[in-house]
């Protein structure tokens, strides 16, 4: 959600590759025919139910935590990052922060 709140209107993301993401703008959507999917639609094909997501990240599969939910639509995207707050601080791992702001 960070990059679509920072990308605005203007740009549509079309497409998420591991950790790589696609943006064209918004008036050129149209031609790219991935650009209909929601961006979690985008997200668990490109990155969640990629095979590398998981290698080199014992901790995540350490943790017994269930991350299915991050894929779950029915979920908001504010109770999905408050999941991964939660975990990062219960795992106590600080590398990644889940914050952003956009300055306008």
């Amino acid at each position: 959600g960070a990059f679509l709140s920072i990308m605005g209107p203007r740009y549509r993301l079309v497409q998420v590759e591991y950790e790589d993401a696609l943006f064209v703008r918004s008036d050129l959507a149209h031609v790219f025919p991935e650009s209909r999917r929601t961006p979690t639609v985008l997200w668990q094909l490109g990155y969640f139910c990629h095979p590398f997501a998981r290698i080199g990240r014992d901790w995540l599969m350490k943790s017994g935590l269930d991350f299915r939910l991050l894929a779950d639509e029915r979920k908001s995207l504010d109770a999905r990052s408050n999941f991964m707050a939660k975990a990062f601080a219960d795992l106590k791992y600080t590398r990644y922060n889940l914050t952003h702001s956009v300055k306008t």
